[in-house]
């Protein structure tokens, strides 16, 4: 902090719950299901093996290419929405 004060660089004060403000958590916790979906339809096991990380990778691809490109656009629209629950909520935890 001292470096930046002296450097003259401004520090955006984030709120302690912005976490709430974030959609990507909610974009991470969809891929996440995805991916364990498709991962016990294949009935992959636990490892490290090379193997066993790319088949872990091609999944994630997968995955991610069959996103609907709408899901992704809602979350953006919803920071809107986002951002008004938190200030109603005075910083207060938000149900996003």
């Amino acid at each position: 902090m001292r470096f930046l004060k002296e450097s003259d660089l401004q520090v955006t004060v984030w709120p302690t719950q912005s976490p709430d403000l974030n959609p990507i958590k909610n974009l991470w916790h969809i891929l996440k299901v995805k991916f364990h979906e498709r991962y016990t339809d294949l009935h992959c096991s636990l490892s490290k093996s090379q193997e066993t990380i790319d088949k872990y990778g091609n999944i994630l691809r997968q995955v991610w290419s069959e996103l609907d490109p709408t899901v992704v656009g809602n979350l953006i629209r919803s920071m809107l929405g986002r951002v008004q629950a938190f200030i109603a909520a005075r910083g207060d935890a938000i149900r996003y």
